[in-house]
């Protein structure tokens, strides 16, 4: 059964650290999936961040930080950021928050 999971996961194109390492059971693979399903789920929370700070403060503003969101390691971590869209005014005040929080 793993076996054919790994197939389908190479055929629907699944993230690589899903698909390697040699899950020999049920449960390593489900621990596997869950991983790469948060690891995506991060991503794209990411992403849509970096979009919402363009929009709000300006590309420049969104270069600067994204470094910061690269290395955002959780969600509480995006929480965080997200508030600092909401509350600050300006670019300058943005940056100063996220880069000392």
């Amino acid at each position: 059964m793993v076996e054919r999971m790994g197939t389908m996961l190479r055929l629907r194109n699944y993230p690589e650290e899903l698909k390697l390492g040699g899950a020999k059971t049920m449960t390593e693979m489900a621990d596997r999936f869950h991983r790469s399903l948060d690891e995506l789920v991060q991503r794209g929370a990411r992403q849509s961040l970096q979009r919402l700070i363009a929009r709000r403060f300006g590309e420049e503003t969104a270069g600067q930080v994204s470094d910061v969101l690269e290395g955002l390691p959780g969600p509480e971590d995006t929480d965080r950021v997200t508030d600092a869209v909401i509350e600050c005014g300006t670019g300058e005040e943005f940056i100063e928050r996220v880069r000392t929080a």
